[in-house]
């Protein structure tokens, strides 16, 4: 792999002003780069780009299987588990934006499936042949009809490699009247023996519009542009932390 990918990592997540700025920039990197570059899980928002492949039917019969939604630690932070009705264990809740049913998904990507049990004192969930007990012991229902938000909250991604460093940060703002915004920002600063500390950055567009929370699912309605449906979970009493689409965002203070 080298840095060519990256540009159109960061074309598909801000569109082809930036792939466009970034690509020579890289094209010189790319001759002195030997090591790999980071990778990254993007965060769901711009992972799924909001483009479901399931019919909205579908998704609602999927969402409706799931009897909470738990939390257990991984290295990016908590991650949602969805525990559905028949025990089955979802680890990439995500996938439920395009799988056109349960069964489907658990046929196309087992590893992301496994099994959940009440036990003593918490929920348990088996991976890999072993049962290991979430590491929250409180579960999230499904949002009320209208459910609002208030605040700006953060999604921060972060790589480093021994010649470079790259950053992604997606925003999110919402108002108790319906409104939201949203943008997103990406770095790199590579330092190599002939470029450097040579940097690129590019904040994406201002995105404007109303949203709506029903459930576990969130609908965006930009002022332009096409509505979007993610995934979105929180616990309503102390929205400090939502999660859309399995990727945690803060609240900033």
């Amino acid at each position: 792999m080298t840095w060519f990918r990256l540009p159109q990592l960061f074309a598909a997540i801000f569109g082809r002003n930036l792939g466009t700025t970034c690509t020579a920039f890289f094209l010189c990197c790319s001759a002195a780069a030997q090591s790999k570059p980071p990778e990254l899980e993007r965060p769901g928002p711009a992972r799924a780009g909001a483009q479901t492949q399931a019919s909205a039917e579908q998704l609602s019969r999927s969402l409706a299987q799931i009897e909470a939604v738990g939390f257990r630690n991984r290295m990016e932070g908590p991650r949602p588990v969805a525990l559905f009705h028949g025990g089955d264990a979802l680890f990439e809740i995500h996938n439920l934006l395009r799988a056109t049913s349960v069964e489907a998904d658990r046929a196309a990507h087992p590893k992301d499936w496994g099994r959940w049990r009440r036990a003593a004192g918490g929920i348990e969930v088996l991976e890999g042949g072993q049962w290991a007990k979430l590491n929250y012991p409180k579960t999230m229902q499904p949002l009320p009809a209208g459910f609002v938000l208030s605040g700006e909250f953060q999604h921060v991604r972060t790589s480093v490699t021994s010649d470079s460093n790259f950053a992604a940060q997606f925003d999110y703002s919402f108002r108790p009247d319906g409104r939201f915004s949203s943008n997103k920002f990406v770095g790199v600063n590579a330092d190599y023996e002939h470029y450097p500390s040579v940097t690129v950055q590019s904040r994406g567009p201002l995105i404007e519009g109303r949203y709506h929370v029903d459930g576990y699912l969130i609908r965006l309605e930009p002022a332009a542009g096409q509505p979007e449906t993610h995934l979105i979970c929180t616990y309503p009493g102390s929205a400090t932390i939502i999660w859309i689409d399995g990727s945690d965002y803060t609240k900033r203070k």
